[in-house]
């Protein structure tokens, strides 16, 4: 007795389930493939690709500011370039002429510069220099380098310093015929300087 063929109602089902299974391991396979560490390699060859990838840089990593907060490390807080002066006499005289234009380009900026002038006290661990002349620069020793003040020879009668710090300008000092006081914060010491009779300059105490 011949056995018949199976219905088309029950190949249908068998043929579905097939091809299922089939998509199922072709994605598995897929799968394995593009985790392969030459899956880049290889996708750039079917592309036509023949130049190699190039690495992006690693972004700039974070840090925390004092206050807790955020600060990537590409920004900047305060005044960073600093304006180079040739001396007191100079960052005074911008402002005596005009302060206008002597807060447009010093003030809220870091300055540097040669002062001639005498070490005054403010207040307890709090020193001052103040430039020669009257009604002139004020510069603001931060505590951090009053040690170096020591330095000065006892008996120099010109005491000579390079400083570096945030010009504040007038800082809403009078004016008087001399012109206006001008006022540098948060100053460093970054020389003291002693006068070279032999060589004619000014060179940096050691």
């Amino acid at each position: 007795m011949r056995q018949s063929s199976p219905s088309p109602q029950w190949q249908l089902p068998v043929l579905i389930g097939a091809l299922a299974g089939s998509l199922a391991l072709l994605g598995v396979v897929v799968y394995l493939v593009l985790r392969s560490p030459t899956a880049a390699k290889n996708l750039d060859v079917l592309a036509g690709r023949t130049e190699p990838r190039r690495e992006l840089p690693p972004a700039a990593p974070a840090r925390r500011t004092a206050r807790g907060g955020v600060v990537t490390g590409t920004e900047k807080s305060g005044p960073t370039d600093v304006i180079q002066v040739a001396g007191a006499p100079d960052l005074w005289r911008a402002y005596a002429d005009n302060v206008a234009a002597g807060d447009a380009k010093f003030t809220g900026k870091m300055v540097e510069f040669v002062i001639h002038g005498e070490v005054f006290k403010k207040d307890e661990g709090r020193y001052y220099i103040s430039a020669q002349g009257i009604n002139t620069v004020f510069c603001h020793v931060l505590p951090a380098d009053n040690a170096k003040l020591l330095l000065v020879p006892a008996n120099s009668e010109s005491k000579c310093f390079r400083v570096r710090g945030v010009c504040r300008g007038t800082e809403d000092a009078r004016r008087d015929e001399y012109g206006y006081p001008v006022y540098v914060r948060d100053c460093r010491v970054i020389d003291v300087l002693t006068w070279d009779a032999s060589a004619q300059e000014w060179r940096p105490i050691k």
